[in-house]
């Protein structure tokens, strides 16, 4: 019988993010009107955004007396978005359109108006700014057999917020917490998750 080596068990770290918790702020201001056109019949407007908001299109058909509905021929864009649409407005009704944009953006839009009688309305274009904060805090546990570098990330609804790497003993509980500032006035399902980790 002839004798041969034993391997010991390849030594690897296991890293894990454990006892998370997320608290996330969204707060709003009051929407501001930017731009305000009383009375026009056809408009081409652009602009640059200077802070993070919702930002919204509306259009005031008040002056109209109908029958016929007012038809809005619009091609509007935000960023490298655009879209061309036709809206069709009661007379007396009011419509708006609204967008999450983030700051340094440029929105572009023009518009002709038929139908109407007179053809005439009031557009004007507000922001709701916002600050958006999420805290977080967690513990990364390494329950496997070799310290290790792991990269932990804060994502929410699949995009990552924050990443950061963090060296972790073998059997060590590590605390760590964080912050981050997600261009959006939405709220997202946050999680925090160790998205790789490497023997050192």
């Amino acid at each position: 019988m002839r004798g041969g080596l034993i391997h010991p068990p390849s030594q690897e770290p296991k890293v894990q993010a454990v006892d998370i918790n997320i608290l996330q702020n969204i707060e709003k201001s009051p929407p501001e009107t930017i731009f305000d056109d009383p009375r026009t019949s056809n408009l081409t407007f652009q602009f640059v955004t200077t802070q993070l908001g919702a930002y919204f299109f509306n259009f005031d058909n008040s002056f109209s007396v109908g029958p016929s509905p007012t038809k809005i021929s619009v091609s509007y864009s935000i960023g490298d978005k655009s879209n061309n649409e036709t809206l069709y407005m009661c007379s007396g009704c009011r419509l708006s359109m609204g967008y999450d944009v983030s700051a340094n953006q440029v929105i572009a839009i023009q518009f002709t108006i038929s139908g109407g009688s007179p053809n005439d309305i009031r557009f004007y274009i507000t922001v709701q700014t916002c600050t958006h904060t999420v805290d977080f805090s967690f513990t990364l546990v390494n329950n496997g057999t070799a310290n290790g570098n792991a990269t932990v990330q804060l994502q929410g609804d699949g995009i990552s917020y924050w990443q950061r790497a963090y060296s972790v003993a073998q059997g060590q509980n590590l605390p760590e917490s964080g912050n981050a500032f997600p261009p959006d006035c939405i709220s997202h399902n946050y999680n925090v998750n160790v998205t790789a980790v490497e023997k050192t």
